[in-house]
């Protein structure tokens, strides 16, 4: 089960995020979305043949799997469910009653997260 990535609010957040999910037809989700993660830029024909060439598949695959209607609306519809929940950019964790927004703080530590879960395990 692949679940679809959230885009970013970067111009190219979108096709990013379709990008990858598209991959999933391929076989190649996981290994997609790390080096998008990681190698993040302009989602220009150049990047999608470099990302072709690290999967291991033909640029006029992972084209067509991009271009297919069904790889859009999934993305989509979790950035909508995301609004309908209160959130706003990635990431986002909803733990009990709070919402934690991260992109323009620091990322929260494993003790953060356990103190948050606590917390909303012993809300009314």
């Amino acid at each position: 089960l692949i679940v679809p990535p959230v885009p970013s609010t970067s111009p190219d957040g979108s096709i990013a995020a379709r990008l990858a999910y598209a991959t999933g037809d391929l076989g190649k989700f996981r290994e997609a979305h790390d080096y998008i993660m990681t190698n993040f830029g302009a989602m220009t024909p150049a990047y999608f043949d470099t990302l072709a060439g690290v999967l291991g598949v033909e640029p006029d695959a992972l084209n067509a799997a991009f271009d297919k209607k069904e790889s859009a609306a999934p993305v989509w519809e979790n950035q909508r469910l995301l609004a309908a929940l209160g959130g706003r950019v990635t990431p986002t964790f909803f733990i009990g009653p709070d919402t934690i927004f991260i992109p323009s703080e620091a990322m929260p530590t494993a003790s953060d997260f356990k103190d948050m879960f606590n917390k909303a395990r012993n809300a009314p």
